[in-house]
């Protein structure tokens, strides 16, 4: 029977969208496409390393063709398309573009979409009239023209081109100012139903699980009934706790069993000795498909064996051990035919088996066989206990000779090996066997496929169980990749113990080597862990020439520094001459060098003006029609930055200004172009002056012994350097002393000028009383005389006398007033 689920919904106004983007790429990515030169779309964004490139229109208007990679799986488009290009020139300029599904076996191109984008309107956008799908194998095409020119991948550190989708993705590229992208809507991942098979797990092992129309946003999901071998590893087993018992497929309708046999490294701790007497020689699990070696160094011990005796000795104390399933250790243990140690046993552990082992919290059966009918003890890390012979606990009829009891193992039981005997009460014989406690749990991962595609989806399965029995819980399923966690998440497991995750990968994720895993705990403190190595390609790597790194870029370097590497370049994995490889490190053009079977060699100085953290490498590889390239992706230190701090005195005078140069550069003497530079002088910062390349600092010194300089510079790559300075102080200036006394200096400045004043005044006071006083004099024989000339001589007339007389009287009177004053 049979019968479909189908999880695409058809009212398109209640699906969310995602999307794609492709970057249109400038000439560093370029090939032979439809028999004419073309350049590359990719998911991957241009970079500081990536080439400035500047697109004209031919003479047929045309100005570029770019093409995708061949897509390896369907692809649809849904609802619209976009396009975005800022660096259109000039501003009456306008681009028309063009977007065609690509057939690279009959050349043939099919019109999806067209519109116009010019400086004013960068962007625009095309709604579909319905989706539509591009084939495995297909490439996208764009063609751009009209009568502007366009500039992509045009580097800046300073810029970042940025655009953001309907749907709020973000589309990022640090470092570039130019760039153009090409974006489609296609159902989000969470809205397709299934993207393989795997995703159409419905937890029923008896179904046929098929995806129809994989990836798509019409995806859906059909059962068809079927007759699996097994469900679970419990369908497997066969008895032999030395086989793995497990169901390949389980849960899948192409579940069958496996019984292999498990390789028993070792029985015993003899089984481990490595003939070094300074490690004790441990056997870990013994006897069972767990079992593991391992040789500890011990300092100042010896350990020497001696038949079944083990002694280890430190200095003169010794101590003795005895080792286990050896003949001639006074145990008959389970299974063992030493007559010297089995002497007058005749007890046969049935249960449990040898090589079987218990995990934390599990029930289990002690079980053996008596012919002689008389009662059993049993002694082990649970305690003594009578075993039964009721019938009633796993010993089959009552009065038979076999005895049993049931026993669970603590979650708090120390894991290891555990020695249990069994002791027949009357005659005293024992028989001993030996049971691990390992906290161990089942797990089987498969993934999808070994390789994929950056944006792939990316799918697992597996089962868990307990000693083979299905186990619900939740298993936690973990992706790293380049050193750091790309997802994590939980997953619950069905009734039947299988657990399915997929992770939509992104094109920002790392490409390389991806180490899945998969773990899992029950609640009694059993664990188990799995995993399975991936690898994840760029988009660009599924190219028909493919290039790897064999030696090289194997430490960090700076910029300015030198990097090499060599690469090798297959098609179809045979080594490839003649191919010519090249890449572009900022405006710089580098061809690498042939060495012959395929390897070419690259080396090169790195420009000094690149920032520190990640930086990629792009190497081109072209021979014909055929284009491969690899991204070599490493980290750049930052540069290491001198700082030079040069005062202008070997030492300083309290109350003084000191001028201190700092000089900055790179340790290979470049300059540094914008750096930043911060100075402190006794933990405060100061002011800075940028002079013709050098700064300058000017700080007066204070009273101490000491001050300290300390310098912080930071370059716009991020490099940064610091420098100090220690300048003692030997002594007081002038300055120092003006500036300390400035008050008792004025204040004594005051007084001797008062008294300056004061005495100048005073001789003043006296230089003028003596000029009134004769003056006054000189007045009164003055008028005396004018008195004689008018009233005895009769020489003036009275006109001119009372003119006269009236003259000096009034400049006596002057005089005589100021006389006044000064007597005072």
């Amino acid at each position: 029977m049979r019968f479909a689920i189908i999880f695409f919904l058809i009212i398109f106004s209640t699906t969310t969208f995602a999307g794609t983007g492709f970057w249109l790429r400038g000439q560093d990515f370029t090939n032979f496409i439809a028999g004419s030169k073309a350049n590359f779309m990719t998911q991957t964004p241009p970079n500081l390393s990536s080439a400035d490139s500047i697109f004209e229109p031919d003479l047929n208007s045309v100005i570029g063709e770019w093409y995708t990679s061949s897509f390896r799986s369907t692809v649809q488009m849904h609802t619209g398309v976009s396009f975005w290009l800022n660096g259109i020139s000039p501003m009456d300029a306008e681009i028309e573009w063009e977007l065609y599904d690509f057939n690279p076996l009959n050349q043939r191109s099919t019109l999806i979409a067209r519109g116009t984008v010019s400086p004013s309107n960068n962007e625009n956008y095309v709604a579909l009239a319905e989706p539509y799908s591009l084939n495995p194998g297909r490439r996208l095409r764009v063609v751009l023209k009209g009568s502007g020119k366009i500039a992509l991948d045009k580097t800046d550190l300073s810029s970042k081109s940025e655009w953001v989708s309907k749907t709020n993705e973000v589309f990022s590229a640090p470092g570039i100012q130019k760039t153009g992208l090409i974006y489609f809507e296609s159902c989000s991942f969470e809205e397709v139903a299934c993207t393989s098979n795997l995703s159409c797990n419905d937890s029923n092992p008896f179904t046929q699980d098929t995806c129809i129309n994989v990836g798509a946003c019409e995806a859906y999901c059909e059962y068809d009934s079927c007759s699996p071998s097994c469900t679970s590893p419990l369908d497997c087993q066969d008895g032999n706790p030395l086989t793995i018992d497990w169901c390949v497929n389980a849960g899948s309708c192409d579940g069958y069993c496996t019984n292999n046999a498990c390789e028993v490294q070792c029985d015993s701790q003899q089984d481990c000795n490595d003939k070094n007497p300074g490690t004790t020689d441990v056997c870990n699990f013994p006897g069972t498909c767990f079992s593991s070696c391992e040789n500890i160094p011990v300092a100042e011990k010896t350990i020497t064996q001696d038949s079944c005796r083990i002694f280890e000795c430190s200095g003169n104390n010794c101590v003795e051990t005895l080792a286990i399933n050896c003949c001639g250790n006074n145990l008959c243990e389970q299974g063992e035919t030493c007559a010297a140690d089995c002497i007058g046993v005749n007890l046969e552990v049935l249960s449990p088996l040898i090589g079987d082992y218990v995990v934390l919290g599990e029930e289990f059966f002690v079980v053996v066989k008596n012919p002689v009918k008389t009662p059993l003890l049993v002694n082990g890390f649970f305690g003594k206990h009578n075993l039964l012979d009721d019938g009633q606990h796993n010993d089959e009829l009552p009065n038979d000779g076999i005895y049993g009891l049931n026993f669970k193992v603590s979650e708090n039981e120390t894991p290891g090996i555990k020695t249990i005997a069994v002791e027949d009460k009357q005659s005293g014989k024992t028989i001993f066997f030996h049971l691990n406690v390992i906290p161990v749990l089942e797990v089987s991962l498969q993934e999808g496929k070994k390789e994929y595609i950056l944006s792939d989806v990316l799918e697992v399965s597996g089962n868990i169980s307990k000693k083979s029995r299905p186990l619900q819980k939740d298993v936690y399923i973990t992706g790293m990749a380049s050193g750091k966690t790309i997802f994590s998440n939980k997953v619950p497991s069905d009734a039947y113990g299988n657990f399915y995750f997929s992770y939509k990968s992104l094109s920002t994720d790392p490409a390389g080597d991806w180490i899945v895993e998969a773990t899992v705990s029950d609640g009694f403190g059993n664990k188990g862990k799995k995993s399975v190595s991936i690898v994840f390609f760029e988009p660009e790597q599924d190219l028909p020439l493919k290039l790897k790194l064999v030696d090289g870029f194997n430490g960090n370097t700076t910029a300015g520094g030198k990097i090499s590497a060599r690469l090798v370049v297959t098609k179809n994995s045979i080594p490839l001459d003649g191919a010519v490889l090249s890449t572009r490190i900022k405006d710089k053009d580098i061809e690498l060098v042939p060495e012959g079977n395929g390897v070419y060699f690259l080396e090169t100085v790195l420009p000094g003006d690149l920032s520190a953290g990640r930086f990629s490498v792009v190497v081109r590889a072209e021979k014909g029609v055929d284009f491969g390239q690899k991204v070599i992706n490493f980290e750049l230190m930052p540069r290491e930055i001198i700082v030079d701090i040069k005062p202008d005195k070997e030492s300083f005078l309290v109350g003084e200004t000191s001028e201190i140069e700092v000089g900055v550069s790179f340790k290979n003497g470049d300059k540094i172009d914008g750096v930043n530079i911060e100075v402190k002088v006794g933990g405060q910062p100061v002011q800075v002056i940028e002079k013709e390349g050098s700064f300058f600092v000017f700080y007066k010194v204070e009273e101490a012994t000491q001050f300290n300089v300390e310098v912080i510079v930071t370059a716009p790559s991020g490099s940064t350097g610091s420098g100090t300075f220690t300048g003692l102080i030997e002594g007081y200036s002038i300055w120092y002393y003006l500036e300390t006394y400035a008050i008792l200096i004025t204040a004594i400045l005051v007084i001797f000028l008062g008294l300056v004043s004061f005495i100048g005044y005073a001789k003043y006071e006296a230089e003028t009383k003596n000029n009134l006083e004769r003056r006054e004099e000189e007045l009164l024989k003055e008028i005396k005389y004018l008195q004689t000339r008018y009233f005895k001589l009769g020489t003036i007339t009275r006109k001119k006398y009372d003119e006269l007389i009236l003259k000096y009287e009034q400049e006596l009177n002057i005089i005589r007033k100021k006389l006044g004053k000064v007597n005072k």
